[in-house]
């Protein structure tokens, strides 16, 4: 009942030996009535163009290969280990055999900073920092005017200001002497190996090679100085001024996938530090009892790379400018499931891109077909990544996604999926899936859209079978025939 066949051109010549075509993994691109392309990854690692108009292939020298982006094509054999998207002018190539990977992450030893805020100045009553370096002695120093004022509404001769106090708990040598004169002994004279200290409008900024443990006390409430190292409890006890790159854990709850984690960025022309602001940034987490960085993201020569259609016959294959993970950690902003695992499929939809790998639909940021992650690590917006399981009580390794009104239905080879939303957009907030129907399908041959319905395919071991669903709303099931039951046994099982 379709349309017929007819033989245009020879393309090519190749003999049962010659398995750079025989095999390979084939893609069309249709850009408008006059721009149309065709071509195939080849088992040893060739991409291979031609225009669909002229009939003519496009030389080698107008494939341009950038930088090491044929090593991702290494673990491909050719058919049935591809799947192509096109939008627009970018063709993504997706290697179903590559690892998708994370960026390493780097050791961050705790305890290694602190900060020390200046809350007021009090006189004759002692300012005491004391500091414990790992696996050695306390050590403590302290502050305060030797003599009060000359009566008890009158400051002392030298009154001190801020920077006077950090100055000398920081180094006790320059001190003044004579009447009002103060006594004590600074952080530099502990002598604590490896420690360096930088002075601010109200605050000093400790740092050393190894761990230390800190405690301040002062004033009659024993609360004019305040410290912390490398978590707070409310955002607004961080110091104004601080070091370019300072990081610290806002604890909100004990639930860990609550907090968050800032980091100072300094102004442009003060990158030592002092004035800035501080931002969302990446946590750490503990691994194998070390401390570490979060992996700012995803591995990029192991994601889907980029055939780029740059003009007229003309095109360069590339990785993709992923975004990076920008803040949160492990637990608060977590990678997209497809790390150390494969991708299968890309599909589009409501405005995102999106992959399947093994029982996972992983959907960009709306709008932002290369990121993956989410904005903040306090909370989940309309926009943010979609990563969602198909929970079954079988294996349900997804394998292809026909867009519909009412979502997306998935393909597995033993059950079919509908992802879909009650609201009139899909979010992450509200995205269900739900098991559709128990089918037998075949990864061999991808289901098709047809308009009225979806076919797809089921084999027997001797021959195949071929369905035709149709969807009929969110909450029914839907109807599949099998549309060649009539010829049960004309299309084979080799399809």
């Amino acid at each position: 009942k379709r349309n017929g066949y007819q033989f245009i051109d020879n393309l090519d010549t190749y003999t049962a030996d010659d398995a750079e075509l025989a095999d390979a993994s084939w893609f069309f691109i249709n850009r408008d009535a006059l721009e149309a392309y065709f071509g195939c990854v080849t088992t040893n690692r060739k991409i291979r163009i031609w225009n669909a108009i002229s009939r003519q292939e496009i030389p080698s020298e107008d494939i341009v290969f950038e930088d090491n982006s044929i090593d991702y094509l290494t673990e491909g054999q050719g058919h049935g280990d591809y799947d192509f998207l096109t939008i627009q002018d970018r063709t993504y190539i997706i290697n179903k055999k590559k690892v998708v990977t994370e960026q390493p992450r780097v050791d961050y030893p705790l305890k290694t900073h602190a900060t020390i805020k200046l809350i007021s100045i009090e006189y004759l009553v002692d300012y005491t920092i004391t500091i414990t370096p790992e696996g050695g002695e306390a050590k403590t120093a302290f502050w305060k005017a030797t003599r009060g004022p000359k009566s008890s509404d009158e400051p002392p001769e030298a009154p001190a200001t801020a920077n006077d106090v950090l100055s000398w708990l920081n180094d006790s040598s320059s001190a003044p002497q004579g009447y009002g004169a103060f006594q004590g002994s600074g952080i530099v004279q502990m002598g604590i190996p490896g420690m360096t200290v930088k002075q601010f409008a109200t605050n000093l900024e400790l740092e050393c090679t190894t761990p230390f443990d800190i405690d301040v006390k002062a004033g009659i409430s024993g609360a004019e100085l305040q410290v912390y190292q490398d978590e707070i409890g409310n955002q607004t006890r961080l110091a104004a001024t601080s070091i370019d790159g300072r990081r610290v854990k806002i604890l909100n709850t004990s639930d860990e996938s609550a907090n968050y984690f800032v980091k100072f960025v300094a102004n442009s022309d003060d990158t030592d530090g002092g004035t800035g602001t501080w931002e969302e940034g990446l946590g750490w987490d503990e691994v194998d009892g070390v401390n570490k960085l979060a992996s700012p993201g995803l591995n990029r020569d192991t994601m889907p790379h980029q055939l780029f259609n740059t003009e007229t016959d003309k095109f360069v294959f590339s990785e993709v400018e992923y975004t990076d993970r920008l803040v949160g950690s492990e637990e608060s902003n977590q990678h997209p499931s497809f790390i150390d695992s494969t991708i299968t499929y890309g599909f589009i939809y409501s405005n995102r891109l999106g992959f399947l790998s093994n029982e996972n639909v992983i959907m960009s940021k709306a709008g932002d077909f290369d990121d993956f992650y989410f904005l903040s690590a306090q909370t989940i917006i309309a926009s943010d990544p979609i990563d969602l399981n198909c929970s079954s009580i079988r294996p349900a390794n997804l394998y292809a996604v026909i867009p519909q009104t009412q979502g997306l239905i998935l393909f597995s080879e033993n059950e079919q999926f509908n992802l879909y939303s009650d609201t009139d957009s899909i979010t992450p907030l509200d995205a269900i899936i739900r098991s559709i129907s128990n089918y037998e399908s075949s990864n061999d041959v991808k289901p098709v859209d047809v308009g009225t319905n979806i076919v797809f395919i089921s084999k027997t071991p001797s021959y195949t079978r071929t369905m035709a669903m149709t969807t009929r709303g969110q909450n029914n099931s839907p109807s599949v025939v099998d549309i060649g039951k009539v010829a049960s046994e004309y299309v084979p099982s080799t399809i």
